[in-house]
């Protein structure tokens, strides 16, 4: 779950508030969309990494 951006809870804080709503979901989408785009390229290092060390792919955890 580290991976994930932000949670989804102020934005239903902020409706039922009547809080400013649309910061909060431009917040939430942009954070959405830039781990979608990163996220494979930190798992594509990742598993590099893990190759040249001479680790067997699934043990990522001993980085």
């Amino acid at each position: 779950m580290q991976e994930w951006p932000t949670a989804s809870w102020p934005y239903i804080k902020a409706r039922q508030l009547g809080g400013d709503v649309p910061p909060i979901a431009g917040t939430t989408a942009a954070q959405t969309l830039m781990v979608a785009a990163a996220l494979p390229a930190v798992t594509a290092m990742t598993t590099l990494q893990a190759l040249t060390r001479g680790l067997p792919q699934g043990v990522l955890s001993a980085l």
